[in-house]
Order: structure tokens, then C-alpha cells, then sequence
């Protein structure tokens, strides 16, 4: 479970700082975070109580759908928001280093080494 919502609020963080549009994720998030605790809680102080962790075997299971949906929820901002076309750059860089090349061979500089 945690490692779900982990993820989430990694996601969420990430996208803010990428300038995605995140929405209310940010606080939902942390809500999220907050019933994982209280379900992390009744697991932990349950012990070996097969009633009790079936009761909350569903909660948890619910947090970590939540869970996966914020995070595919601001992987998907990301996408929809930052440009990771690299083609265009990449590109210039070629057209860039060859004609420096160019120069360098062409001003008759020639390496030391």
C-alpha cells in the first residue's frame, strides 16, 4: 500500500514542479496519505486477527486503486504538458557541432594531445 501511495505523491510532486496542472491532487493526495496511515494503524495493532484484516484488507485495497489512479492521473499532466520531443533538439545539436567542426578545421586549429 505504501508503496502506491508513495508513487502517488511522488507523481503529484513531480508534476507540480514541471508545471503540469495538477488540480486538487496535491490535497487528496495527502488525504490519501493520512487514510493509509489509519489503515497501516488497524493492520499493524490487529495482529493476527482474520476478521479484522479482512475488514480492512478492502480499505486497503481501495487506497491502493486510489492510489494508482493519481498517479496515472499526473504521469498523464505530464505527458499532456511538457514537450519530450527531443527530435528537433537533437537535431540542432548535430547541425550545431558539425559546423563548429567546420570552423575549428577550416581556422586550421588542430588538437594538441
Amino acid at each position: 500500500m505504501w508503496r502506491e501511495v508513495t508513487a502517488a505523491e511522488h507523481a503529484v510532486r513531480v508534476a507540480q514542479e514541471a508545471g503540469a496542472p495538477v488540480g486538487d491532487l496535491p490535497d487528496l493526495t495527502r488525504q490519501l496519505s493520512g487514510a493509509a496511515r489509519g489503515v497501516d494503524a488497524v493492520l499493524r495493532a490487529s495482529g493476527h486477527t482474520p476478521a479484522v484484516r479482512r475488514d480492512v484488507a478492502a480499505e486497503r485495497e481501495r487506497i491502493e486503486a486510489a492510489a494508482a489512479d493519481v498517479h496515472r492521473a499526473a504521469v498523464d499532466s505530464i505527458k499532456a504538458t511538457v514537450d519530450t520531443d527531443t527530435d528537433p533538439l537533437v537535431s540542432a545539436i548535430r547541425v550545431e557541432v558539425a559546423a563548429l567542426a567546420a570552423g575549428v578545421r577550416s581556422a586550421g586549429y588542430r588538437s594538441r594531445g
